[in-house]
C-alpha cells in the first residue's frame, strides 16, 4: 500500500495502543549513518541491513522500489 494511503488509513483509524514518546525516543536512537554508509565493506552494509530487518521489493514493470525496517523497543513503552 502506498505511504499517502497508509497515513491516511491510519489517521481514519488510529491504533489505540500507540506510545509516542516511545516511538519518538526509538526513532531519536536511530544514528545518524548517511556519512558512514560511503566507506561501509559488503560485510558491513550486510550486518547493518540484518540489524534493522532491511527488506527490499522492485517491480521490474512499474518501476517503484519499495523499503521496509523494523525498528523493535528493548522495553516495554511505560519504562521507556
Amino acid at each position: 500500500m502506498p505511504i499517502p494511503l497508509c497515513l491516511a488509513s491510519l489517521e481514519a483509524q488510529p491504533p489505540s495502543n500507540i506510545h509516542l514518546e516511545a516511538i519518538e525516543a526509538m526513532l531519536a536512537s536511530v544514528p545518524d549513518l548517511s556519512d558512514a554508509l560511503a566507506d561501509y565493506q559488503p560485510p558491513e552494509l550486510a550486518q547493518l541491513l540484518d540489524d534493522f530487518d532491511v527488506e527490499v521489493s522492485y517491480d521490474k514493470h512499474e518501476r517503484p522500489l519499495q523499503l521496509t525496517a523494523t525498528l523493535a523497543l528493548d522495553t516495554a513503552p511505560e519504562t521507556a
